[in-house]
């Protein structure tokens, strides 16, 4: 007897049945597991809590399908979510792997939404992200509450806690569509019609003004990390978390991740803060005023 099997199979259907081998851990197991790689870093422990816990992943990724990318692409992103969670996970904690990775799943999904759903990125900062994923949520919910009430850019701002403008250009970039480079610049059927990217202007700066300013800004950015090298290991690790990452940690969680008080990272920052200032201002001091914002120029760079 033979089946009937589809024509082109479901590519999720199939990654769930062969992750569906792998049992769903008890408390007992997980916690000890956890235990074998928190305290002695056994690499099979840690496997084993990636892949019982990966159909949770495709749970959680099924609720950012509606952005039109591949289902199998989100669950991946989530994936490494998951493992990143595993590796950060404290079995000491008294909560569930899973309730604790299903942070890093969603970050790892969103950052690859922001990444991915459209060829030109929407933007990075935390009021654009904001927007991107509550705009129409806001909208829909004030005119449900009320047929005539406002939706305009300054309600839909005070829901969100972001500007008016930002609402705007999000709605623009929202309602607008990718346009090709090599598509006809007038679209009128002309012989001569050349493609969009000819006849574009030129913006910034010529080729030996962009030349000159590149290297204008390597050597700014050698000489920063020169006297960032420079710091204790705590003291630049605090310098690159609130000054040079996507996302500035606060003093109060990286008080929470060393086990210090904030008032103790408040110290620690600006006696690396003044620190960093004298290497810059001996080194060079063009790269900087040393009197005015070293954490500005350490963004810059």
């Amino acid at each position: 007897m033979t089946r009937n099997l589809p024509v082109k199979a479901d590519p999720v259907r199939a990654y769930l049945h062969q992750i569906g081998q792998f049992p769903i851990l008890t408390p007992d197991e997980e916690r000890e597991l956890a235990r074998r790689w928190y305290e002695e870093r056994d690499v099979d422990a840690a496997r084993r809590l990636v892949v019982s816990n990966l159909r949770f992943v495709v749970t959680i990724a099924r609720q950012y399908q509606g952005y039109g990318l591949r289902p199998m692409d989100l669950i991946q992103e989530g994936n490494l979510g998951l493992m990143v969670a595993v590796k950060r996970f404290d079995p000491h904690r008294n909560i569930r792997l899973i309730s604790y990775a299903v942070f890093w799943i969603r970050a790892y999904i969103l950052a690859y939404v922001m990444r991915s759903w459209r060829l030109v990125r929407l933007g990075t900062t935390r009021a654009q992200r904001k927007l991107f994923y509550k705009i129409r949520q806001v909208q829909r919910q004030l005119r449900q509450v009320d047929p005539d009430a406002d939706a305009s850019p300054e309600a839909v701002g005070r829901a969100l806690g972001v500007t008016a403008d930002d609402v705007i250009d999000m709605d623009r970039l929202l309602g607008g569509r990718d346009l090709s480079l090599d598509a006809p610049a007038h679209g009128d059927g002309a012989e001569d019609d050349r493609p969009v990217v000819e006849v574009l202007p030129a913006e910034g700066l010529d080729p030996e003004q962009a030349l000159t300013e590149g290297e204008g800004t390597a050597l700014r950015r050698h000489r920063l990390q020169a006297a960032l090298a420079g710091l204790q290991p705590r003291e630049r690790a605090v310098l690159e978390r609130r000054y040079l990452a996507d996302e500035p940690a606060s003093l109060a969680d990286l008080g929470r991740e060393q086990g210090l008080s904030r008032e103790r990272m408040r110290q620690i920052e600006a006696r690396a803060l003044e620190k960093l200032r004298g290497a810059l201002a001996q080194d060079a001091p063009d790269i900087i005023d040393v009197a005015d914002a070293p954490a500005a120029e350490a963004r810059a760079a």
